[in-house]
Formats: structure tokens, C-alpha cells, sequence
């Protein structure tokens, strides 16, 4: 009995996944001859103007500037050979560590 409804079951989910892609592939037909089926000449690009980058920058404040990350990759370069070092001597620093032992 159980089998016998299990494959009734199995019958309609697979009737059910016929008829799904069986819609789906018209719809995807009736978009391709919906689309325009004449063929116009290739538009020449013409350069933007300035102003033109100018608004597409401020749209968008998350994108950086080439002059900026030029800017930022110098002031990184010259920082890396700036870097401050800390020295300390090893006895201060075995007691900086009986100091925080102690403290626990």
C-alpha cells in the first residue's frame, strides 16, 4: 500500500517538474522574440568629458582616485622606512614580566 502511494507521489512531482520547465522554456522563447530584431550601426564612443569622470566619482565615494591611491602608496613607502622602534633593555623587560606574574 505504502509503495503504491509513495509512486503516485514520485509520478506527480515529476509531472509537476515537467510542466515547470516546459513553462519556463516559453517564457525564455517569448523574451527572444520579443527582443528588436534590427540591427543598428555601431555608435562611435566618444572620449567622456571631464565633467562626466567628475560626477561618476562622486557617485560612487567608495572607489579612490588613481592621483589618491598614488598619493597613499608614497606616503605608505616612506612610512615603512620612518617606522619608530621601540628598544628595551632585557632587564627592563624580565621585570615588566615579574611585574605582570606578581599582579596575577
Amino acid at each position: 500500500m505504502t509503495l503504491i502511494v509513495f509512486g503516485i507521489v514520485a509520478l506527480i512531482a515529476i509531472v509537476f517538474l515537467i510542466v515547470f520547465n516546459v513553462r519556463a522554456a516559453g517564457q525564455r522563447r517569448k523574451k527572444v522574440e520579443e527582443a528588436p530584431q534590427e540591427v543598428s550601426e555601431p555608435q562611435r564612443e566618444e572620449a567622456p568629458a571631464p565633467q562626466q569622470t567628475t560626477q561618476r566619482r562622486k557617485r560612487d565615494p567608495l572607489k579612490m582616485e588613481d592621483d589618491a591611491y598614488r598619493q597613499a602608496l608614497r606616503q605608505f613607502q616612506t612610512g615603512a622606512k620612518k617606522k619608530p622602534t621601540r628598544h628595551i633593555s632585557d632587564e627592563d623587560y624580565r621585570e615588566a614580566l615579574r611585574k605582570m606574574k606578581q599582579e596575577e
